[in-house]
C-alpha cells in the first residue's frame, strides 16, 4: 500500500496486520520515505516536543524471574551490583540532580516480580512524595502490585505505572517461564482502570519474529496504554541471550516507525539499547516517529550525557518541554 494511503489509515486509528508488516518490510532504498511519513505522524499528534524521561535503579539484581535478557535475574551469573531498596534520601538525592534539565518524568525502578517488603513498600511512597515535589511526574516500575497497593501509591503522589510486556504472548514462554503474559497484562489493566498514565512497550532483538512485534503492538493498542517504551537488547554476558546478534539500525527504526503508525497519538519512548544499536543513525529515532527518550543511566548498563541528548535534540531543530524550561 502507498505510504500516502497508510497515513490516512493511520490518523484513523485503521492500520492493520498486512500494514504493519508492510512497514517493517519497508526496503531500505525506501526508508527515508518511510520516515517522511512516521515524521509526519509525530509532528500531527506531538509537534516538535520531545519528552524525557529517567529512572533510578532503587532495587537491583537477585530477581526471582528467569526473563532471558535480563542481567538482574537471580537465575544467570552476570556480576552486576546487587542491593536492597535504596534510602528514601538516595533516590530524592538523583532525583533532585535530573530537575536540574528538562526532564518531564522519573520513575523508580526494582527488580523482582513485584515489591512486597512492607518497609521497602513505605520508602516507596517517601520517595514517591519526595519526587512530586520537584516539578518532576513520579513514576515506578516495580512489577506486579494489586489494585490496594496502587492506590496507595495513588495516595502517595504516584501518577505513572510502568510495566512492561516485553514480547507477543506467543514468543514469551521461550523468554520467560516463572510468570505468565496474563499476570503482566491484568496488572497493566489495573493501572489502567485507576487512571495511571501507564508506560508499556517492549524489548526487540531478543529472537522475537516480525509477526511477533506486531503482535506486541496490537496487545498494547487493545490495552490502550498512554506510552510504548521501545527497547533494544543489549547482550549481557551470563544471560542466555549472551550471543544474540544486535538488530541492524534499520530494522530498528522500523520498529519505531511501526508503533507510530499503528498507535499515532500514544508517546512512543526509545530507551534502553539506542545508542548500542543505531550508532551513527540515534538521531532518526524522532524522524522514525519517537516523541521521547529516556536519558542518563538504564538499569545496569551506562547511558548517554543528558546534554549530549539535549545537544542533538536541539541541532535537530526540536523542542525540549518547553513549559518547564
Amino acid at each position: 500500500m502507498h505510504l500516502d494511503k497508510l497515513f490516512d489509515k493511520a490518523l484513523e486509528k485503521n492500520i492493520d496486520f498486512n500494514n504493519a508488516m508492510d512497514i517493517l518490510k519497508t526496503p531500505q532504498n525506501a526508508m527515508l520515505d518511510l520516515f517522511s511519513v512516521s515524521n509526519k505522524l509525530r509532528q500531527f499528534f506531538k509537534g516538535n516536543t520531545i519528552s524525557l524521561c529517567s529512572i533510578v535503579n532503587a532495587k537491583s539484581g537477585r530477581c526471582s524471574e528467569n526473563c532471558a535478557f535480563c542481567a538482574q535475574s537471580a537465575h544467570f551469573n552476570t556480576n552486576i551490583e546487587s542491593y536492597d531498596f535504596l534510602p528514601p534520601s538516595t533516590i530524592e538525592q538523583k532525583a533532585k540532580y535530573i530537575a536540574n534539565y528538562p526532564v518531564e518524568r522519573f520513575s523508580i525502578v526494582t527488580s523482582g516480580l513485584s515489591l512486597n517488603n512492607k518497609q521497602d513498600f513505605e520508602n516507596l511512597k517517601i520517595s514517591i512524595n519526595k519526587i512530586s515535589k520537584l516539578a518532576l511526574i513520579p513514576g515506578v516500575s516495580i512489577g506486579l502490585q494489586t489494585k490496594n497497593q496502587l492506590l496507595e501509591l495513588k495516595k502517595a503522589g504516584l501518577l505513572e505505572f510502568h510495566h512492561n510486556l516485553e514480547t507477543s504472548r506467543e514468543f514469551f514462554p521461550k523468554i520467560c517461564t516463572t510468570h505468565s503474559y496474563d499476570d503482566d497484562v491484568n496488572t497493566v489493566k489495573v493501572a489502567k482502570q485507576l487512571g495511571f498514565y501507564v508506560c508499556s512497550g517492549g524489548i526487540f532483538g531478543i529472537g522475537e519474529s516480525l509477526e511477533d512485534r506486531i503482535s506486541l503492538a496490537f496487545e498494547l493498542k487493545n490495552l490502550d496504554v498512554d506510552s510504548i517504551p521501545v527497547n533494544f537488547l543489549i547482550s549481557i554476558k551470563g544471560t542466555p541471550l549472551e550471543n544474540q546478534k544486535p538488530l541492524e539500525p534499520f530494522e530498528a527504526l522500523k520498529i519505531i516507525s511501526m508503533f507510530r503508525f499503528i498507535m499515532p497519538d500514544k508517546d512512543i519512548r526509545v530507551c534502553g539499547g539506542r545508542e548500542h544499536v543505531l550508532k551513527q543513525l540515534h538521531a532518526l529515532v524522532f524522524f522514525a516517529g519517537a516523541n521521547g527518550i529516556m536519558v542518563s543511566d538504564y538499569l545496569t548498563q551506562k547511558g548517554r550525557s543528558i546534554q549530549d541528548d539535549l545537544d542533538m535534540i536541539k541541532n535537530l531543530g526540536l523542542n525540549v518541554n518547553p513549559q518547564r524550561f
